[in-house]
């Protein structure tokens, strides 16, 4: 059956065209395959004409965005659970507040109060491009389904999304930045079976001791496990003093360099574990320069 919802703050053009009663047409549309699941997410001509007009002013509002329409849906509650999944992908690859907020399934459906704004700040991919975007969701939605519950991957995708909202002081960013990566070395630590008793994480050796394994040597470890390589010390310094010192003695130049550097990691890290490959932005060089992930 069809499951319709209708979503906010996701504003990009399709690969496939829509009519217009005026007699023009506009290309609004991107379909994708997600196994049982095939969907369309069809763009409102407003919201088009709204960012191609006026792209700047709409950050920081709420944006109706259009219909996201989802075939092989079964029960309402399978419906809201996948137009979730599928608008926190597309959060993490577009740095807005992707959401539902009405949906029509079965002769029936549900309205609910959202809140939520269009950002679109330094997004992790190319949007602009539906392909990408169809790349993006059918090749992480099986991960994301793997990884959604272990790996708490809503709460990490709602903390990145907190980072980066207008005129938040650099020590919140790095707090915020530093929650996801501790969510995600704990997570990690717990699928690799390390034990946790209030001190610290650690593992027995084979004479009953216990190895504690360090914030730092966890976060090396997990990112080795998808090969990656990254020096943490200016990282952990800078979270550290903003832990236990609320404001940093540190410059302001100081600060922005660590915090994008923390956002390279964490951004790059999310993308191997949801088994991405293409090409990608590079936080610290303000999206003005591509990386590409390849199997």
């Amino acid at each position: 059956m069809t499951f319709t919802a209708q979503i906010a703050n996701y504003i990009t053009s399709g690969d496939r065209t829509t009519e217009l009663e005026n007699g023009g047409w506009i290309k609004n549309i991107i379909d994708f395959d997600l196994g049982k699941y095939k969907g369309s997410l069809i763009i409102s001509p407003d919201a088009l004409d709204k960012k191609r007009e006026r792209s700047n002013d709409i950050k920081g509002f709420l944006i109706e965005s259009g219909d996201l329409v989802i075939e092989g849906i079964e029960t309402a509650k399978e419906g809201e659970q996948v137009v979730t999944d599928i608008c926190n992908l597309l959060a993490l690859a577009t740095m807005s507040k992707v959401i539902w907020y009405a949906y029509s399934f079965n002769g029936s459906g549900k309205k609910i109060s959202v809140s939520g704004f269009y950002n679109h700040f330094r997004p992790l991919l190319a949007c602009g491009s539906p392909g990408q975007t169809q790349n993006f969701l059918e090749l992480c939605w099986e991960p994301y389904q793997k990884f959604r519950e272990t790996r708490k991957l809503y709460a990490v995708i709602e903390y990145l999304l907190q980072c980066d909202k207008p005129s938040q002081p650099m020590e919140i960013k790095m707090l915020f930045i530093s929650i996801v990566l501790e969510s995600l070395k704990s997570t990690h630590a717990h699928e690799q079976g390390y034990e946790f008793d209030g001190k610290g994480f650690f593992k027995k050796k084979p004479e009953g001791k216990k190895q504690y394994m360090s914030f730092q040597k966890l976060l090396e470890e997990m990112l080795a496990e998808k090969g990656m390589q990254a020096d943490l010390a200016d990282i952990i310094k800078l979270r550290n003093e903003v832990f236990h010192n609320g404001l940093s003695e540190k410059g302001y130049e100081h600060m922005r360099k660590t915090y994008d550097k923390a956002q390279d990691i964490v951004r790059e890290y999310l993308l191997r574990l949801l088994d991405y490959n293409g090409p990608y932005y590079i936080y610290s060089k303000a999206c003005r320069k591509m990386l590409s992930i390849s199997s």
